[in-house]
């Protein structure tokens, strides 16, 4: 079995699906907006919708950026899963690059001379 087929199969075991999501008892008053089957379809457009409110997601709140994703979702009709995987994108493994990315960037535009450091003497 190839990677890609033991990572789908991995990822379709993992993920729930819209049946199950529909059994929680907390979510009847918005199950017909989040079991909406546009919403969870692969097609270009909604994919690339739910990409974009995914990664905004992910970089404006640091906790419950899946939650907020999806809700969105359902109101321009993003797809999801595309959405709940793009919010991973600053997950704590990839926390400290992006803080340290956002140190010289903000020098950058605030207009700061970014400092060199100097090399050590060989």
């Amino acid at each position: 079995m190839s990677f890609f087929k033991k990572l789908n199969s991995s990822l379709q075991r993992a993920l729930p699906t819209r049946e199950s999501l529909a059994q929680y008892a907390w979510l009847k008053p918005i199950a017909h907006h989040l079991l909406n089957p546009q919403l969870w379809r692969l097609k270009r457009e909604s994919v690339a919708r739910g990409v974009a409110i995914g990664t905004f997601w992910a970089f404006v709140i640091p906790l419950g950026q899946t939650f907020v994703a999806a809700a969105h979702c359902t109101w321009w009709r993003g797809n999801i899963p595309a959405a709940a995987v793009m919010t991973m994108l600053t997950n704590p493994l990839t926390f400290g690059f992006w803080l340290w990315l956002a140190y010289p960037v903000g020098q950058l535009f605030m207009g700061e001379p970014i400092p060199i450091q100097a090399l050590p003497d060989v």
